[in-house]
């Protein structure tokens, strides 16, 4: 005796109501998850935290979180300075660049050096050619 068209349909539905249990079984199991629940808890914590770290650092930067809700937040940088944990400011995208004292004069330094052994590596070429020692 060979499947009938009933019997197949009938283990369709069998193998489906299947699956939407296992379904709904891991969809159970992932909500009463006691790892997924410290995860959620600690995540909750963490931005808890960062919210009341940034809030102290305003505040010991003499900016408050009241007088942050009334400005427009159109600086210098056009953003609001971001105030992270340990009270550095960060005022991104303008960023002034760090350039040591004497980092001018170290350049003019260094490209005199390089101006200067080029001309003696010019210098040596022509005697060299002048004494026929390199024919060009």
């Amino acid at each position: 005796m060979g499947l009938t068209q009933l019997d197949i349909i009938r283990k369709q539905i069998e193998s489906a109501a299947k699956n939407r249990a296992a379904g709904e079984a891991a969809k159970l199991r992932r909500k009463t998850s006691l790892i997924g629940e410290i995860s959620r808890l600690t995540g909750r914590a963490n931005r808890a935290l960062d919210d009341a770290v940034q809030q102290g650092a305003q505040w010991r930067a003499g900016r408050r979180p009241d007088i942050l809700e009334d400005d427009d937040g159109t600086g210098a940088g056009g953003s609001l300075p971001h105030i992270c944990a340990d009270g550095y400011v960060r005022r991104s995208p303008v960023q002034p660049l760090y350039t040591p004292p004497d980092y001018r004069r170290r350049i003019i330094r260094r490209a005199a050096g390089i101006a200067a052994l080029a001309a003696a590596a010019l210098v040596i070429v022509w005697l060299l050619v002048h004494f026929s020692v390199l024919s060009i």
